[in-house]
């Protein structure tokens, strides 16, 4: 294994020429499975399903995979719409690689976020790993996830909870982006939710000045929106604090009864999402105090953050960079988008890397549904499918590269 310095200190992985000529004549998969892959992820595309709801983008899958020669089993981990398929070739006790699909929709805009993209790399990334495992020999397992409602619930939260990674040594998937360009992952945020219910009496708001009992709880809601405005000035900035009142109240001459909020908190540390959170717990408390209302603090979700195991992430760039896309390898940076992927990440090591539509229209827009769909973009996921198999079977095979991933997994758990 060649391990290299950037101009930033850091260990790259890189392919010694040998393996980089094994994977320009071999890694490639037969025509014919290539296009029946690319036409499973048109077919995805077609017919978007929204989350939990995605029946029959898994039921192709799971076909699909079972006519390859893989186990599966479907449904998974209490989903209805989740799979495990699964191939084993020599040792029971080898180590085990698995690629996650993604394939749920968004509301009326179908595919935004490419996951019919994301469901094809992890398909045909198992393909060809499993080729090439017969071909050389390769004790091990491959098991590809199918994960339900990333956009909604987060499929992956419940499947942690449930052990998918039990029995799972590593992991990654491909998202695509807009652009040219294939990407490391930096890292994504954990995410939570609060929503703040403030209670009066009610009553007429006319009435109110000559009966100082009635007690308005819509006072108690700009009181705490402007303590998270003030209080940014002391959050750390790698923490996102936002909110909105969707309810405060129904007609300016009637003091409501009930007022709610909504805030979401995101951050790439663990720790700030917590103190954060019971930093807003004490605001919302102290506008309860100042206004004289009851408060309900409810807080949910429990996206986690993501971290990144880079060595993991180097061989995907440098096999893509290989077969001709171009690659960036910087790494870190301040991200707030959040993914339940992280749920995994924090159980075993895992990268979430990119690859590009082609197309310039940032994902959740109508633009990146028509750059999912479009043959550059199927080209660049077979590019990638080829990038996770050759990550995953370097892993498979080589037990020093399995050692400098468990090393880099730990050190990211003690940050």
């Amino acid at each position: 294994m060649a391990v290299d310095v950037d101009v930033n200190g850091q260990s790259v992985v890189t392919l010694g020429e040998e393996e980089g000529k094994k994977i320009l004549e071999e890694y490639h998969l037969p025509v014919d499975k290539k296009e029946a892959v690319k036409a499973l992820a048109r077919w995805i595309w077609e017919n978007p399903e929204l989350g939990l709801e995605e029946r029959q983008a898994c039921q192709r899958q799971v076909d699909f995979l079972r006519g390859e020669g893989f186990s599966v089993t479907s449904p998974y981990c209490g989903l209805e719409t989740a799979y495990r398929a699964e191939f084993s070739n020599g040792d029971a006790a080898s180590p085990a690689f698995a690629f996650c699909a993604e394939y749920d929709a968004l509301p009326k805009l179908g595919h935004a976020c490419g996951h019919n993209l994301i469901a094809g790399s992890a398909v045909g990334a198992a393909l060809l790993a499993k080729q090439q495992m017969l071909r050389e020999r390769i004790s091990g397992r491959i098991v590809v996830l199918g994960c339900p409602a990333e956009e909604t619930r987060g499929g992956k939260i419940q499947m942690a909870d449930e052990g998918a990674l039990s029995d799972i040594d590593a992991l990654m998937m491909a998202h695509p982006v807009g652009g040219d360009v294939a990407r490391h992952d930096n890292g994504y945020a954990g995410l939570r939710t609060a929503k703040i219910y403030y209670y009066g009496s009610g009553g007429s708001g006319v009435a109110r000045c000559g009966n100082p009992n009635f007690v308005n709880p819509l006072d108690a809601q700009p009181l705490l929106y402007q303590a998270v405005a003030f209080r940014r000035h002391y959050t750390p900035g790698d923490v996102a604090l936002i909110g909105c009142i969707p309810d405060g109240g129904e007609r300016a001459n009637i003091i409501p009864v009930e007022t709610h909020s909504i805030y979401t908190i995101r951050s790439q540390n663990r720790k700030n999402l917590a103190t954060t959170a019971e930093m807003l717990r004490t605001m919302a408390d102290g506008a309860a105090l100042l206004t004289g209302t009851k408060v309900k603090f409810e807080l949910s979700g429990r996206y986690e953050p993501t971290l990144p195991v880079h060595s993991l992430g180097d061989v995907f760039l440098e096999t893509a960079k290989l077969l001709g896309m171009a690659t960036r390898h910087e790494r870190g940076g301040l991200n707030f988008a959040a993914t339940d992927f992280g749920n995994f990440a924090q159980l075993r090591p895992g990268v979430h890397v990119h690859f590009p539509t082609g197309g310039k229209a940032s994902p959740h827009t109508e633009g990146f549904t028509e750059s999912a769909n479009a043959d550059v973009a199927y080209e660049n996921m077979s590019i990638a499918s080829v990038a996770m198999a050759s990550t995953a079977l370097k892993y498979l095979r080589d037990s020093s590269f399995r050692s400098l991933v468990a090393e880099q997994f730990k050190a990211a758990k003690e940050e």
